[in-house]
């Protein structure tokens, strides 16, 4: 099973909570342990809740001013920073809590990146 939740499964291993190996088949690298398809069978959940703290902050984060009125037509610099920065923790959260992980992902943060 290839699981991107490699780095839990390595914890688990290191506190004794469960054995981890690496395999290669098929062309792609796969971790095997008992953990994985727990792990696996969770992830979707983990990765609901997580970007829906994500969501949850940048709400709280980016909530108008009372005192404002009106529809703003633009964002100011500092409000595009923020939500290219939440944008940024949104992909991160999908791609270190999704099941698979490719090398491709890393290909969605480039256009995230500071220029």
């Amino acid at each position: 099973m290839r699981n991107n939740l490699c780095f839990f499964l390595l914890l688990a291993q290191t506190l004794g909570f469960g054995s981890l190996q690496i395999t290669f088949s098929s062309g792609s690298t796969n971790v095997v342990s008992p953990l994985a398809d727990a792990l696996a069978a969770w992830s979707t959940l983990i990765m609901l809740v997580l970007l829906l703290a994500v969501y949850w902050l940048y709400y709280r984060r980016s909530s108008p001013d009372p005192a404002e009125e009106g529809i703003k037509k633009s964002l100011s610099s500092t409000e595009s920073a923020t939500l290219i920065n939440f944008f940024f923790l949104a992909v991160l959260v999908f791609v270190l809590t999704y099941k698979v992980f490719s090398p491709q992902f890393m290909i969605w943060f480039f256009p995230l990146s500071p220029s």
